[in-house]
C-alpha cells in the first residue's frame, strides 16, 4: 500500500533493485494499492475491501492488478 502512486513506484524501484541484486529476477510494474480510509476501516473490521466499497480507489487497483495477473495465464515467472 502507499500514499499515492508515485510513493508505489518509488517502493516498486526499491524493491527491484534488491531482487536483481540478490535473485537475477525482472519484475515488472502492475500498480499500487492506494492507502485510503475505506481499506483502512475494512481492514480494521477484517473484511475484504472489494466488498466493503468496491468503488473505493484501493477496491479498483486491486481489481486492475488482479485483472492484469489473469491476462498473463499462469505465465507470471518465465
Amino acid at each position: 500500500m502507499a500514499k499515492n502512486a508515485e510513493e508505489g513506484r518509488q517502493l516498486f524501484r526499491r524493491f527491484e533493485d534488491v531482487v536483481q541484486r540478490f535473485l537475477d529476477v525482472s519484475l515488472e510494474y502492475w500498480g499500487c494499492v492506494p492507502l485510503d480510509p475505506v481499506l483502512r476501516m475494512a481492514n480494521q473490521m477484517q473484511r475484504l475491501v472489494v466488498r466493503q466499497d468496491p468503488q473505493c480507489e484501493s477496491a479498483k487497483s486491486i481489481r486492475d492488478i488482479a485483472a492484469q495477473i489473469e491476462r498473463t495465464n499462469g505465465k507470471i515467472l518465465s
